[in-house]
């Protein structure tokens, strides 16, 4: 099983995520596929990494259907003895009776067509500690992570992430990213993530700037920073491909994610 990955690095997050389900058929057996956002920490060795998780996915494996569903996840200990999705275990405390992690999300978006948007809020409550997960666009407080549950990101994250998972089946046939296409084309053909921002040590919002690229396969994926795009989107960037067996084509070169690191 691989994980193929394309990210941006950049720490609270006010994330703008377009959730897009093409409905590839068939999946095969434990592939997924996600767009995102981490907020992590760390002092040590990757068992002692702090990591929560929010955005929307596709995993037939989970949810026994191949919808498009709001999700967490987190780890206290580098994905070693702790951490679920959602509220597999009793850590996630929701809030919101009727806006839940794994719920489905609809209508999705249309490849050059209506696209659809959620605006995903990571952030710290600076008095608790705790992390808190909201859905801005409809004003809906979804529910938090304790702080009691981390050993470093109750004092903050040192880095955050926005960026997207394909996780292969065990024969390393990998599903589509986002929209299934690269991220070469306009705004009604690719995923993106719009409005990107974090909050500082200072409780002050700040532009995700100086973000770092990391994509290992460009075989299958691509991520694009388009930077300011305009004052409606803000810092913006696209992200996708096609999927397949990745590893069997010429590598061209590894790592798709952005992000900032504090």
């Amino acid at each position: 099983m691989v994980h193929d990955i394309a990210v941006r690095f950049g720490t609270m997050m006010r994330t703008k995520l377009q959730s897009k389900n093409y409905s590839f058929l068939p999946w095969k057996t434990c592939q997924f596929s996600t767009a995102q956002v981490w907020a992590q920490a760390q002092n040590g060795p990757h068992d002692q990494l702090n990591n929560i998780q929010a955005g929307w996915m596709v995993y037939p494996h989970l949810y026994h259907d191949n919808r498009t569903r709001l999700f967490t996840y987190w780890t206290a200990d580098g994905f070693h003895n702790t951490g679920c999705f959602n509220i597999l275990c009793p850590v996630f405390v929701k809030i919101d009776k009727t806006f839940t992690p794994s719920m489905v999300l609809q209508p999705i978006s249309v490849y050059g067509g209506t696209q659809y948007v959620i605006y995903v809020n990571v952030y710290q409550d600076l008095a608790t500690k705790n992390w808190w997960l909201m859905v801005t666009n409809r004003n809906i407080v979804v529910g938090y992570w304790p702080s009691a549950i981390f050993s470093y990101l109750n004092e903050g994250a040192s880095s955050v992430v926005w960026g997207a998972v394909a996780q292969s089946s065990p024969d390393h046939i990998s599903p589509p990213m986002g929209s299934g296409h690269f991220p070469y084309d306009n705004y009604n053909h690719s995923c993106f993530f719009t409005n990107m921002k974090f909050m500082n040590r200072f409780n002050k919002v700040m532009n995700a700037d100086g973000l770092k690229k990391f994509v290992n396969n460009t075989n299958c994926y691509d991520i694009k920073d388009d930077r300011y795009k305009s004052k409606e989107l803000e810092h913006s960037l696209r992200f996708g491909g096609r999927g397949g067996n990745c590893y069997l084509l010429p590598q061209s070169s590894k790592g798709p994610l952005f992000s900032i690191r504090m």
